[in-house]
């Protein structure tokens, strides 16, 4: 070819075109399919590789018509279901009528490969909604998990539906259902879930559908980000978190896994507690990467148990150490022992010294309380891994920015101007919240700018972002103690220089080691 003829984009192969447009945003790609029938071709494999639909407006229809498109469907790799209709928070099924419809078409798209359920946070914080909710969640989760795992049927759904775990506000009429569902499961690698009630629903995790599912070798990435109602952690509801090892975190679903991201609203570990060791002696043999949203250190056992993990990259989000708490003599201490099988069938026996016994309401008279002070620091955790995480290359500690962040369209591409006016709408900006569990790589950025997708724009370094101490706080002295038990908060002023240089030191030690390792492999 001459050196002064111009080149056409359709002289180049097909693959290069792909990987060009996949820096195209999705409004341009869509744009472009009514250019010619290749462009039209070309531009629906990527502007239809990411879909997402929720309960508002038409979404619901638009996501049914991408599924009854055969040549649209197949170019499917990823779907986010979100329950968010526009509304503070739902307390009927009329606000879900439509988008109920559209979840049986999640089990047509036999290319997926990632799918992302996100359910409404609001919810979990007004006693009214959260019966709402969790009839809702219950209804999503057992759908989307028939549908995945090729066992929906119609007449399964209207009982369902018929049933006690239901509103029974309208009845269900299937309008439109998926014609001739296939009875295959689909080999997801990627499952994510924002918003999980901390409720264990077992009913749901003991069904075939879900255990083919989470069981199924080709699922490697889970990331769930856990939400706790205004009940407190300690309650005697059948809290999930006790229970996520025999539900979602079982042994056989944790050995296939390369990617897990545990995030919680609030605390979690101790209240509620989280014990790691009942997923198996042998921990996650496959695990890459591990990241964990506002985690609370409080026994050695978790510093070994981490460091024992052949993990690459660990990302601590919001975590803390426990530095003192409340002794409370209305609250039975447990001093049971619990005990696992590894792979080879041999038993193990752990204390459970430290803990409370699940589902016992604590004391809530301070003056039957007593302080106590614990042992843990950050020092004792950094050093710990700086000789046990042998296979380390990344590490991150700090604070993200969660879901309080303003103005969440700036974290969209800056090419992406034609959009800016929608800033302040709702249906804009929920778009963008929720996610730090899922992108734990980096945290939402401030503004917009170049290379922010891959940098991020902001990192704090102080030590009180970093190094979070946690201590159970006398309560507001505006209420009365008698009715008030301690609270969360954190911990500044107890901590001395001391500790806080070795806080530092080890911080470095480990970075030191993690950086040699990098420049090894490099």
């Amino acid at each position: 070819m001459p050196p002064n003829t111009p080149m056409s984009l359709l002289s180049l192969p097909e693959e290069l075109i792909l990987q060009i447009l996949e820096f195209f945003p999705k409004h341009i790609l869509l744009e472009l399919r009514y250019v010619n029938d290749v462009f039209n071709r070309i531009a629906a494999q990527v502007a239809f590789r990411v879909i997402r639909f929720r309960a508002y407006k038409d979404e619901p229809e638009r996501f049914m018509n991408i599924a009854e498109t055969a040549h649209l469907r197949d170019h499917v790799r990823e779907i986010t279901c979100d329950t968010w209709n526009g509304l503070d928070y739902a307390v009927s099924y009329l606000f879900y009528r439509s988008f109920f419809k559209a979840l049986p078409y999640i089990g047509v798209f036999r290319n997926l490969e990632a799918l992302h359920l996100r359910f409404c946070e609001r919810e979990h914080h007004y006693p009214i909604s959260i019966s709402s909710f969790r009839k809702t969640s219950l209804r999503v989760l057992d759908t989307v998990f028939h549908s995945l795992a090729g066992t929906w049927t119609e007449q399964r759904q209207r009982d369902l539906d018929s049933g006690p775990n239901t509103m029974r506000a309208i009845e269900h009429r299937m309008l439109k259902s998926p014609q001739n569902p296939p009875a295959t499961p689909i080999s997801l690698k990627t499952l994510t879930v924002s918003n999980l009630e901390n409720y264990l629903e077992e009913s749901l995790t003991t069904s075939a559908a879900f255990q083919t599912i989470l069981n199924s070798k080709s699922l490697v990435d889970m990331r769930l980000y856990i939400a706790t109602s205004m009940s407190d952690p300690y309650c005697g509801e059948s809290l999930l978190f006790p229970r996520i090892q025999s539900s979602w975190l079982t042994p056989d679903i944790a050995k296939n896994l390369q990617v897990l991201s545990l995030y919680c609203h609030h605390p979690w570990g101790w209240l509620p507690k989280m014990d790691f060791r009942l997923i198996g002696v042998d921990g996650l043999p496959n695990l890459k990467t591990l990241a964990l949203g506002n985690f609370e250190f409080t026994h050695w056992w978790q510093v070994e148990w981490f460091g024992s993990l052949g993990i690459e990259k660990f990302y601590l989000d919001g975590c803390t150490v426990l530095f003192s708490e409340f002794n409370w003599t209305g609250m039975k201490r447990d001093r049971s022992e619990t005990t696992v099988e590894d792979f080879e069938g041999k038993t193990h026996s752990f204390s459970n010294e430290g803990y409370y016994v699940p589902e016992e309401m604590p004391q809530t008279m301070l003056q039957d309380s007593e302080l106590v002070k614990k042992d843990l620091r950050w020092h004792n955790l950094l050093s710990h891994w700086a000789k046990s995480m042998t296979n380390l290359r990344v590490l991150k500690i700090g604070q993200g920015y969660w879901d309080q962040i303003q103005d969440p369209w700036k974290a969209i591409d800056p090419t992406w101007y034609g959009y800016a006016p929608k800033q302040y709408d709702d249906d804009w900006n929920q778009r963008f919240t929720h996610h730090g569990f899922q992108h734990f790589e980096c945290p939402t950025p401030l503004t917009v700018g170049s290379g922010i997708r891959q940098f991020g724009s902001w990192a704090t370094q102080d030590y009180d972002q970093v190094f979070r101490y946690t201590k159970w706080a006398e309560p507001d002295e505006n209420y009365p103690p008698q009715t008030t038990p301690p609270t969360r908060d954190y911990e500044i002023k107890g901590i001395s220089e001391e500790v806080r240089s070795e806080d530092i030191r080890a911080f470095r030690t480990l970075i030191a080691a993690v950086e040699a390792k990098r420049r090894v492999i490099v």
